[in-house]
């Protein structure tokens, strides 16, 4: 009878049950001039919590990179509440035909030319 061998590392252990991802990603809205200073703000305190992280001599490598890869999904769900919202709703496409930019999604521009400066 053969076994299959198990991985010896805890890094592709973590990868391979899904515990952690080679990648995290945030999305940040950059519609608004207000926008830019929450984002400074964000950004500063998540490098900070993940500089501390980084020097921590109580913590294996793998604890390290779950801690900040918890860090970046918390941003990103940060970001996503950030105001002024976007007003679009998901999926709903409103696509032109413009001759020298093709095709141009225009959902949400009307609410966003309304808005205040």
């Amino acid at each position: 009878m053969s076994y299959k061998k198990k991985p010896n590392r805890p890094i592709l252990t973590k990868l391979l049950t899904g515990q952690m991802r080679f990648k995290r990603r945030v999305d940040v809205p950059m519609f608004d001039a207000r926008h830019i200073g929450k984002a400074v703000d964000m950004f500063r305190e998540t490098a900070d919590a993940m500089e501390l992280i980084k020097t921590s001599n109580e913590l294996r490598g793998i604890d390290k990179l779950l801690y900040c890869q918890a860090l970046i999904q918390k941003l990103n769900s940060d970001f996503q509440q950030i105001t002024p919202r976007d007003t679009r709703t998901r999926g709903a496409e409103m696509l032109d035909y413009e001759g020298g930019f093709g095709l141009v999604d225009r959902n949400g521009h009307a609410e966003l030319n309304a808005m205040d400066d």
